[in-house]
Order: structure tokens, then sequence, then C-alpha cells
């Protein structure tokens, strides 16, 4: 597979904030309709090929330990992860941000985005709502149990966030 051009997904809150033109073949996910769109050089067409796995466990960034956030369901189809978008829920008094990995392999659980590619996303103030891309992760087959896996704790009153992870199924 050649890959021409490599953009990221463009998260937007509605359907209706979506912009009027956009270059072909971008792809962004609207929040309130929960479904993806690509340009297709005129319009934003519906699409089903990217999904974003969207987490409602909330992970303590103060406690080391490794979370189980999403698990993928059963399918013949291999997840490419392509994307991760970490959510602060609450963070306080932070003197200390954690050092936090995404993945599936046990032990290191560093397969879909490391501690190092993470760093930028956790600040002090709380965590970034912008998609980053994913260090290089294996397909995962259906059943995968995707883990936060936090190293390094925060040093924080208060320090939980979430995590999203945008990709795609082939």
């Amino acid at each position: 597979m050649a890959i021409t051009k490599y953009m990221q997904v463009m998260l937007v809150d509605t359907q209706a904030s979506l912009p009027a033109s956009a270059d072909m073949g971008q792809v962004a996910f609207c929040q309130d309709t929960k479904i993806s769109l690509i340009f297709d050089g005129t319009i934003w067409q519906p699409s089903d090929k990217l999904v974003v796995k969207k987490s409602t466990v909330v992970v303590n960034g103060k406690n080391i330990g490794v979370t189980p956030i999403y698990t993928l369901e059963p399918s013949s189809l291999n997840f490419y992860p392509t994307q991760i978008i970490m959510r602060a829920v609450n963070v306080s008094g932070a003197t200390l941000k954690p050092t936090v990995s995404i993945g599936s392999n046990a032990s290191s659980y560093d397969n879909i985005a490391t501690g190092s590619l993470l760093n930028s996303l956790l600040t002090l103030t709380g965590a970034s709502t912008s998609p980053q891309n994913v260090s290089t992760s294996a397909p995962l087959s259906g059943g995968t149990v995707i883990n936060a896996n936090v190293s390094l704790g925060a040093l924080a009153v208060n320090y939980t966030f979430t995590v999203n992870v945008i990709g795609f199924y082939a």
C-alpha cells in the first residue's frame, strides 16, 4: 500500500461546524453525530472506514499501574490504530505530569503510543484534545484489550484523564 499524503483526523464538535472545504481525502470526526466524514473535493461524505474508540474509563495519572481503557469488539478484521486523543477530566495542583503509554503488549503497554510520544500531550494543566499520531503499531485483532500504563505517577492534587483511540478496520 502506497501512502501519497498523510493527514491527521480533524475533530469537530458538530457536523454543522465542518469547514466548507478541505483537502481532498481529509477525514473529520463529528462528536455530535459520532460519525466520520471524508471530503471528496466538493462535499463531506459519510465514511465507515474510520472509527473512534471512545473510552469512558477515567485513568488516575497519580497512580502507577495499568488501566484497561477499551476492549475491541470481536471481529475477523484487524484494527489499525492511527491517533490518540487524551482529555483531561480533573487536573489540579500538578507539579509533575505523569508518564503514560498506550498499548496491548503485556508489561510495557507501549505498542500503540510510547511514553515519550505522549509526553507532549500530558501537561501540568491537563491533556491535549488534539489528535496525536501513534507510534508504529501492529494491527490489533478483535477482542484485544487496549491499556493505559502510568509508569511515573503525577505529583498533583488531582490528575485524571480519558483516552480515545482513532483507527480503522481492514
